[in-house]
């Protein structure tokens, strides 16, 4: 799993740590990309959605002024699935960074 937004992290932690999964689950605190680096993420004050969250600047989709910019790391997909391991499933959910997933 990757997550970048530290209370979501939270959340996927505290579900591993319940459910007793977590032999099963590996997480990243970083965000899927097409490279190796760091990338800014937009993030409206006092609000925890997904939607919330943006990388060309969540205020834009939310009439907010209230944002502020959280520094991110971010890793390829490649760098953690190595090509001769099949992939059953996989879900993303990018918020508008699909294209560099």
């Amino acid at each position: 799993a990757f997550e970048p937004v530290f209370e979501n992290l939270q959340r996927i932690c505290d579900g591993i740590y319940f459910n007793r999964v977590g032999e099963l689950v590996t997480v990243f605190e970083a965000a899927a990309s097409d490279r190796l680096g760091n990338i800014t993420f937009h993030k409206l004050v006092g609000r925890l959605d997904n939607s919330a969250v943006s990388a060309i600047g969540a205020k834009l989709a939310f009439n907010s002024n209230e944002e502020i910019a959280v520094e991110v790391k971010t890793i390829p997909l490649d760098e953690v699935i190595p090509e001769s391991e099949p992939v059953l499933l996989l879900k993303i959910d990018v918020q508008g960074w699909e294209y560099h997933v």
